[in-house]
């Protein structure tokens, strides 16, 4: 199980190596502390339908106006429909600051 520390409504870019996917998105985010110790965060976020979806288990970078940034990957979409965006869940994977 997961405890959840501290959730933050954030904007940020995701960016593929050098390739920009998303720029400020609107994220909320949730400061996780995990069984065995340590921190990370968890996510999500509408993806817009005009961008090209990530793939599922590859690393993006996650860039926030505030400064911070590391590596994410995609764990799970909620598909709205066609016409809506879908909704994506993400972890960080390594140090967030």
């Amino acid at each position: 199980m997961i405890r959840g520390i501290t959730m933050e409504r954030v904007t940020g870019t995701i960016s593929d190596g050098d390739r920009v996917v998303v720029r400020d998105m609107p994220i909320l985010m949730l400061e996780t502390r995990p069984p065995g110790g340590g921190m990370g965060w968890q996510g999500d976020f509408e993806w817009p339908g005009d961008a090209t979806p990530p793939h599922r288990q590859r690393f993006y970078v996650l860039k926030t106006s505030d400064g911070r940034s590391g590596q994410i990957v995609f764990v799970a979409a909620e598909d709205r429909g066609s016409h809506q965006p879908a909704r994506l869940r993400f972890r960080t994977s390594g140090p967030f600051d």
